[in-house]
């Protein structure tokens, strides 16, 4: 009886110390995730902003930020984001010869669990000689 109760101690033991020691991952969180910029005007440069939370126990590194179109310019006022603390992702998108309806994807890679983070930035592009604006 008494080695039995030893055992389930050990491996209660083991475990406690194993899930005590195991660090959280960083956890990235988007202030948004889709940018609607409504109706714009081709030609125009649109600006925008998404804040970066970082919620997890560990610092977040932003490894890797781009659009997937070079029409869009980004920037991160910071890539190593503690536990608690954020960071701006700057977005400026040129409008000129797009027309109608645009979708474009500006990816993150980070130390996180999956890896990939995205946002979307939506608009409707008008062009000026319509006057529907």
């Amino acid at each position: 009886m008494k080695i039995k109760i030893k055992t389930i101690l050990t491996f209660f033991l083991i475990g406690v110390t194993m899930s005590a020691c195991k660090e959280k991952a960083p956890n990235l969180i988007l202030s948004k995730y889709t940018c609607d910029l409504g109706q714009v005007y081709e030609g125009n440069i649109i600006d925008g902003n998404v804040t970066v939370y970082n919620k997890g126990d560990r610092t977040l590194f932003i490894n890797d930020l781009y659009p997937d179109c070079n029409c869009i310019k980004v920037e991160i006022n910071k890539r190593e984001i503690a536990k608690n603390d954020s960071a701006i992702v700057h977005f400026s998108i040129n409008t000129a010869r797009k027309s109608e309806e645009t979708e474009n994807i500006v990816t993150l890679q980070a130390n996180t669990d999956s890896v990939i983070h995205f946002f979307t930035i939506n608009a409707f592009v008008i062009n000026p000689n319509d006057n529907d604006l």
